[in-house]
């Protein structure tokens, strides 16, 4: 009544329960959020055996809605394909930062199984050395990364992280901080996080399977995924029923300690992934490069193995 919407009903965690008022301020007309959503984790996820298989026409229609809905991103010149669950984007946008923020609607839409993101940044040209102080600014003012001795290089827009932090989140973050500066096209990252510890391939094994049973995202399906370890590397194989699932249990797994990186082989029920492609694309490229249908970065890390 009057655009207030109120919410109620069961969610599995607290995430959950802001990311449904949150998704209900991106609407039209909405002037107030009434969340009385509870939470429970042991609550069933009420979920149909059969999920919704949008048709190509529905899921295109969707994901233009999300990303018309979505106030962070000007997508007045944004383009959008579906065929067979593979949503691809084209076009421009205004800066790096909404390129990032229509990535990450775009997977979370059902029906999305694969995205390849293909949007320009079309920004206003500034001085490299403008950038690159505005982007030293920012590092040297968070509050995650001032103080890691992050090294930053700008060639034609195109921001160059390099060095070492301390932590994965680290890594992730700093390449959302770099991208949010005024002028920025790109941003390579490549910084590493030194491996002080050194694991055996079998406990990291069996930590990566305890944390994807605690998860709340991935603890339904954890016992259909297959964990392997070799020197540090995690492949993880196996069917899972929802996308969400294959992207979160991609990333409890490399927050794992002692991992270096994942290859997810995971797939998903009824939906096919042009694997092969996939795989091939990545052979020769640069450590932090985000491959289409990963959930997550992959970095080079230096490490020793033990046997």
């Amino acid at each position: 009544m009057g655009g207030e919407a109120t919410l109620s009903g069961t969610v599995g965690n607290a995430h959950q329960k802001q990311r449904a008022a949150d998704e209900c301020w991106k609407t039209s007309n909405v002037t107030d959020v009434i969340n009385n959503l509870k939470v429970n984790w042991l609550h069933d996820r009420g979920e149909r055996v059969d999920g919704p298989n949008p048709t190509d026409a529905e899921l295109q229609k969707n994901v233009i809605a999300e990303l018309q809905h979505e106030p962070r991103v000007d997508s007045s010149n944004v383009f959008v394909g579906a065929v067979g669950g593979h949503v691809t984007l084209r076009g421009t946008v205004p800066s790096y930062y909404q390129r990032q923020i229509a990535e990450q609607d775009v997977r979370s839409v059902i029906g999305t199984v694969w995205l390849s993101n293909l949007l320009e940044v079309r920004t206003a040209v500034r001085p490299d050395i403008d950038i690159l102080r505005d982007v030293n600014f920012a590092i040297s003012t968070d509050y995650v990364l001032r103080n890691q001795g992050i090294q930053t290089r700008v060639v034609n827009g195109l921001v160059e992280l390099s060095g070492s932090v301390v932590d994965d989140f680290s890594v992730t973050h700093a390449a959302v901080v770099a991208g949010r500066v005024f002028g920025v096209r790109s941003v390579s990252n490549q910084l590493k996080v030194p491996q002080t510890r050194v694991f055996r391939d079998a406990a990291i094994t069996e930590r990566v399977q305890a944390r994807l049973a605690s998860n709340w995202e991935t603890r339904w399906v954890a016992k259909k995924i297959s964990v392997s370890v070799r020197n540090g590397v995690v492949t993880l194989t196996g069917e899972v029923d929802r996308w969400a699932e294959r992207r979160e249990a991609e990333r409890v797994a490399f927050m794992t300690d002692g991992v270096i990186t994942v290859e997810n082989r995971l797939s998903v029920r009824g939906s096919s992934y042009q694997w092969e492609q996939w795989y091939n694309d990545r052979s020769n490229a640069l450590p932090g490069t985000r491959y289409p249908g990963d959930g997550w970065y992959l970095f080079e890390v230096p490490f020793s193995t033990v046997r």
